[in-house]
């Protein structure tokens, strides 16, 4: 649901005298924003980034591969 209707509902059950009900699922809103923030961070830190060093490590790995390659076949042309 749209937190500006659910808390517009929050604020007007004040006024119908149901303030308990009202305060039952209200605190989604705060919270649920927190938990997807620190689950963004967990996921940035643990798989994102692993991620990208790996595929930083396998490029590394082809350049070095090419660089070597290039070498030996100039020292076979050069003999």
């Amino acid at each position: 649901m749209n937190p500006a209707v659910a808390l517009g509902i929050f604020f007007s059950s004040w006024f119908n005298g149901e303030i308990g009900k009202a305060f039952e699922y209200v605190w989604l809103y705060p919270v649920f924003p927190f938990m997807g923030a620190v689950l963004a961070v967990f996921f940035f830190e643990f798989v994102f980034k692993k991620t990208q060093v790996m595929i930083n490590n396998l490029n590394a790995e082809d350049t070095e591969v090419n660089e070597l390659e290039q070498a030996f076949e100039q020292e076979i042309n050069i003999k």
